[in-house]
């Protein structure tokens, strides 16, 4: 009860009682959403979403200028979108996944289907990142270091290999669906192009083809799906350990 003053803010309230005092909540929700600090904070942490860990700062200050215009989100996410700083090379795959981002890749890229999916939630817990689950307020960690130590890297192994290889029950993969007209030959770019859109450095690319090529050369000419299939299972399991699949 009584005035209550914010110096560092600059905000200050002759104060309320009884029932009223909701409206004192309200006045300072009012100056905070109106302060300039609030639109550079607010806007950096959606950059940092969007774009990269460390947003082109002119890219931010244009989001800002919009996002004071009136506040709204939809704006504000448009102008990042079509900002000139939004598509360059500093920003293109420049975000690590993290845990339920790259499960989430995964099932998407390869068409997955789940049926069970407590079976996937449980699978993202072991990523480190249960959905709705984090105990503490400020969330699961946003910028890249986080999901990038030791201990996410074999989670991930795991996880990539036992979902390529279908060791997840009602979480599968239709291998025959997606393999369908492709040749021997092509089978390294399909899983290139579904996995990480082709982006691979050559020498990454010269080495998965020599790798899938000497295994085609331990079966028969004209293999069948069940011959064939244990081998792209391994080579999708291996793309998802490639540091560009835990890239977005």
């Amino acid at each position: 009860q009584g005035p209550k003053t914010m110096a560092a803010l600059g905000f200050a309230t002759p104060g309320y009682s009884g029932q009223a005092g909701v409206v004192e909540g309200e006045d300072l929700l009012a100056f905070l959403a109106a302060h300039p600090a609030t639109a550079d904070r607010f806007v950096f942490k959606m950059a940092q979403y969007f774009v990269a860990d460390q947003p082109p700062e002119g890219l931010v200050a244009r989001a800002v200028d919009t996002f004071r215009v009136a506040g709204n989100l939809g704006d504000t996410l448009r102008s990042m979108l079509y900002d000139e700083e939004f598509c360059t090379a500093e920003t293109v795959r420049a975000k690590t996944q993290s845990g339920f981002e790259f499960a989430m890749t995964a099932v998407r890229r390869l068409e997955s289907a789940p049926t069970n999916h407590r079976q996937l939630r449980n699978q993202m817990a072991n990523l480190g990142e249960n959905p709705h689950r984090q105990p503490v307020p400020t969330g699961y960690p946003e910028a890249g270091p986080a999901w990038q130590g030791p201990g996410q890297v074999l989670p991930r192994w795991n996880f990539a290999h036992r979902f390529t290889h279908g060791q997840f029950g009602q979480l599968s993969i239709a291998w025959n669906t997606l393999l369908a007209g492709t040749p021997l030959s092509g089978i390294v770019d399909l899983l290139l192009d579904r996995i990480v859109d082709g982006q691979v450095p050559e020498g990454t690319h010269a080495a998965l083809t020599e790798h899938f090529r000497g295994i085609l050369a331990q079966l028969p000419a004209n293999p069948s799906n069940n011959q064939l299939r244990g081998p792209v299972r391994d080579l999708a399991g291996m793309i998802f350990l490639l540091p560009e699949a835990q890239m977005h």
